[in-house]
């Protein structure tokens, strides 16, 4: 049976343009690739990001939440990154309200409360994920999702808990290049967004070291990029800045 939801989702993932304009909100003009992102994620409301480096996934996280989920929203990155998402925030959206925290112990419920934008370490996501389920975020930006691999973790462990505890239809985008570098991250990332039982070819195969070791590895990839995997080459990337005289903003 043809599903066009599928396959739209298959053309973006493909390097389509986009059908939407850009999110009014966000302040900075986006490039087609990341707009298309923002149509992606009204199709998939559990997505991976996983474009290649230097395609300017960020605002393409940015725009797919703007797009699709109310505030508020919860960032969670290594800490050496997290400056870089605050300046894109206020780029993006200077009215917003955003925050981070030093210290694990400065995350209260009365400092979760207000903000539009919480910005968290995924060290401080692992450690105070209880407070944070509590909150009832309609988005989570889950940077460097490669890190969640080893899906036995304290990180992967909060993370699975504090998606599972978001609200009904809120949105997720677990971004990295490297998400689908290997069997055992791609899983674990879709056990993070909740959609690893409906993969079960690719559950079946998390314990293989590497994409060589599964005969059907092409064929697992491209369908899940009708599903949630949003991961477009650079060609692709520079194909549609080219038809629109507009540049990539790095990563």
């Amino acid at each position: 049976m043809y599903d066009s939801t599928a396959e739209r989702l298959r053309e973006i993932s493909c390097g389509a343009a986009p059908l939407i304009e850009q999110p009014a909100e966000i302040a900075v003009r986006l490039a087609p690739h990341q707009i298309a992102a923002a149509e992606y994620a009204t199709l998939a409301p559990r997505m991976i990001l996983s474009d290649h480096p230097a395609t300017g996934k960020d605002y393409c996280a940015i725009a797919a939440l703007v797009e699709t989920a109310e505030r508020p929203l919860l960032v969670s990155a290594p800490p050496a990154l997290l400056a870089l998402w605050r300046e894109r925030f206020q780029r993006a959206l200077s009215d917003w309200h955003v925050v981070e925290f030093e210290r694990s112990s400065d995350i209260t419920p009365t400092a979760l409360r207000g903000p539009d934008v919480v910005m968290v370490r995924h060290r401080q996501l692992a450690r105070t994920s209880r407070l944070l389920e509590e909150v009832g975020f309609e988005g989570l930006i889950f940077d460097q999702c490669q890190m969640l691999a080893c899906h036995w973790t304290q990180l992967a462990t909060a993370a699975r808990r504090v998606v599972a505890a978001l609200p009904h239809g809120s949105r997720v985008v677990a971004s990295s290049s490297q998400a689908c570098a290997t069997p055992r991250c791609l899983a674990s990332v879709l056990e993070v967004l909740g959609l690893l039982g409906s993969n079960p070819r690719i559950a079946a195969v998390r314990h293989k070291r590497s994409w060589g070791d599964v005969p059907d590895a092409a064929e697992l990839l491209d369908g899940l990029r009708g599903q949630c995997l949003l991961a477009r080459s650079t060609d692709s990337v520079l194909a549609l800045l080219g038809s629109n005289g507009v540049r990539p903003r790095a990563v």
